[in-house]
């Protein structure tokens, strides 16, 4: 601690006073107007979380409400389809859009989209 206080002090006599070596915590003062910015800033950062509820084919975005007929239309037939479901129909669409793209697994319940996740790189089908 009392190195980071000598540090400190030599750089500000050696004519570096620069506000990140204020004090020793090294935290900054922001003004309020500079702490909104900060803050928006990282909400924006949250938002690309938000969008894994959904998946693009070509212009379309399927998430959820979408019909299994539009998922078909516009994204084609997946490459499995798993089944399950007593009282109503579940299926697990998977699409493998190949190496460069994610696979994404829809989730339809009564011919309705309710889930979409992606699932890590495709691959080339043999």
């Amino acid at each position: 601690m009392n190195q980071m206080v000598s540090i400190a002090s030599g750089l500000r006599q050696a004519g570096f006073n620069s506000p990140s070596i204020k004090g020793t915590s090294g935290a900054r003062d922001f003004s309020p107007p500079m702490r909104a910015l900060v803050l928006a800033l990282l909400a924006v950062g949250c938002l690309p979380g938000l969008a894994s509820a959904g998946m693009r084919c070509g212009s379309r975005i399927i998430d959820k409400g979408t019909s299994s007929a539009e998922v078909t239309s516009f994204c084609g037939p997946p490459a499995q389809v798993d089944r399950t479901g007593a009282d109503f129909q579940i299926e697990f669409w998977t699409y493998n859009f190949g190496p460069n793209l994610l696979m994404e697994r829809v989730r339809i319940e009564d011919g309705v989209v309710v889930d979409v996740q992606s699932l890590g790189y495709g691959f080339n089908e043999p």
